[in-house]
């Protein structure tokens, strides 16, 4: 979510890429200084120093305080919404009235995700104008962007939030030098000499390109990190994964106060290998450019959802709310975006709320247990069942550097392997297939076909983000 914000206009867009790629390299750093600077005014004004100190002391809420803090700004969504909103405007549902805004949200339908992506202006709020809005696109499972318009008092939220409760309550700060590895094209791809990365100084921020992370340019991501001596790192859980083979590989470590993983499901094996390589504490976040939930992970390592920022339910396939442990469909309903205020709105993700509700953090916010991304990305068996999060069959003795689990269209499962490189005297063999086999068929049974085969490296999606399990249409 942290990321230079290329403009919107695609043609624009082009003739400004190609304009700065056929600049020196010695001149991207101002180009992409000037462009940070512009950011930096437009996401850290007024609203976003007026709202920090107010979104750190409700973090400290207790439940009633945050649940009155909830109500009125959802009867605040709705009330607007059922009068001037075209897509909402009109409906029998959204006319009743009762004392409690949470009881007739559930009242609302459910958002048709094909009418948003064709018709996204009937979402806008008309009387809000469009001043000072911002417009980004979802990438989407179905290759088919989504727009999604912002306003600037949230856009501002947005980034106060980011600092409260992901940097500050991981030790950082927006004063901290960092570095990001992201999919932003900000050097060509086609490039094959560093520098594969760009300061953006005005933002403290060093954006390197995870495109290149090759091991033949280990070195040079590795000394450009020396140099720049970030507070932390925040990236893709793969690609940071690649930079600490890079870190083994050289011997190179910045000395880091924490990592942000962003963007990508953070497994336990991931996390264990960057707190082991790197040293530091690697805190997850989740968040999507939608902007209607904001995840955060606490000091006891638990993700919270910020009820202030949007109201987060998790359905079961007949539309009512999922117990405690019990996996569903995420549904969100934002309350920071008055441009374009998305109530029940489907953002594709099966998640499970915790049956142990009390963190020993202190936070009283509610508590997620599971998060099985996106609920297309899938193992659907012959019987029905839906599995999604697989990571625990990759044990810490498979000597793994990353892997994707597909089920293809005729059903059957290809498990890819990229092997391990960083120890000599370990290499893939078929005990590791049989241990790797074993555990698969723990949780998949013996009905459907699983191929495991060894690949030097797994194709990336869109903005260059790995997809642990997907099911291939």
């Amino acid at each position: 979510m942290h990321r230079l914000q290329l403009p919107h206009r695609v043609p624009r867009m082009k003739r400004t890429i190609r304009l700065y790629y056929s600049l020196p390299s010695g001149l991207w750093p101002i180009l992409a200084s000037v462009q940070a600077w512009r950011l930096k005014r437009r996401r850290y004004g007024l609203i976003y120093a007026k709202a920090l100190p107010s979104i750190r002391e409700r973090t400290r809420w207790r439940r009633e305080q945050w649940q009155d803090f909830q109500r009125r700004q959802l009867s605040e969504m709705l009330n607007r919404a059922a009068w001037l909103i075209p897509a909402y405007r009109g409906n029998p549902a959204v006319r009743a009235r009762p004392a409690d805004p949470l009881d007739v949200l559930p009242t609302w339908p459910v958002i048709d995700i094909a009418d948003f992506r064709t018709n996204p202006d009937r979402y806008r709020d008309p009387d809000h104008g469009f001043r000072g809005c911002i417009t980004l696109y979802t990438s989407g499972s179905t290759g088919t962007p989504k727009k999604i318009v912002r306003d600037s008092r949230a856009e501002q939220l947005n980034y106060a939030y980011m600092e409260a409760r992901w940097r500050n309550l991981a030790g950082v700060n927006l004063r901290d030098r960092w570095a990001m590895l992201g999919g932003q094209l900000v050097v060509p791809a086609t490039r094959h000499q560093p520098p594969f990365w760009v300061a953006a100084y005005p933002m403290n921020q060093l954006y390197m390109s995870s495109y290149h992370l090759h091991p033949r340019n280990a070195e040079y991501y590795m000394r450009a990190l020396r140099r720049w001596k970030p507070a932390y790192l925040l990236g893709y859980a793969s690609s940071l994964l690649t930079l600490a083979d890079f870190a083994e590989i050289t011997g190179i470590l910045p000395p880091l106060k924490c990592i942000l993983s962003n963007a990508e499901p953070l497994y336990a094996h991931a996390r264990e290998r960057l707190e082991r390589v790197f040293g530091c504490r690697v805190f997850d976040t989740y968040g999507a450019t939608e902007g209607a939930f904001f995840g955060f992970e606490c000091a006891a390592g638990r993700m919270h959802i910020s009820p202030d920022y949007g109201v987060f339910e998790i359905l079961r396939e007949d539309g009512t709310p999922c117990s405690p442990g019990q996996m569903g469909r995420v549904v969100v309903t934002g309350l920071t975006n008055r441009s374009m205020p998305l109530i029940r709105y489907p953002i594709g993700d099966l998640a499970a709320w915790a049956k142990d509700e009390v963190c020993g953090c202190g936070c009283t916010f509610p508590v997620i247990e599971k998060i099985e991304g996106r609920a297309d990305d899938v193992i659907v068996l012959p019987d029905g069942r839906k599995i999604g999060r697989l990571d625990p069959v990759f044990k810490a003795e498979l000597p793994i550097r990353e892997a994707q689990i597909a089920q293809r269209r005729q059903g059957d499962i290809e498990v890819r392997v990229v092997p391990e490189q960083r120890a000599a005297n370990v290499s893939w063999n078929e005990q590791h297939s049989a241990l790797l086999l074993k555990e698969l068929r723990a949780r998949l049974g013996d009905e459907v076909p699983i191929a495991i085969r060894i690949v030097e490296q797994i194709p990336r999606g869109h903005n260059n983000k790995f997809k642990a399990v997907v099911r291939e249409q």
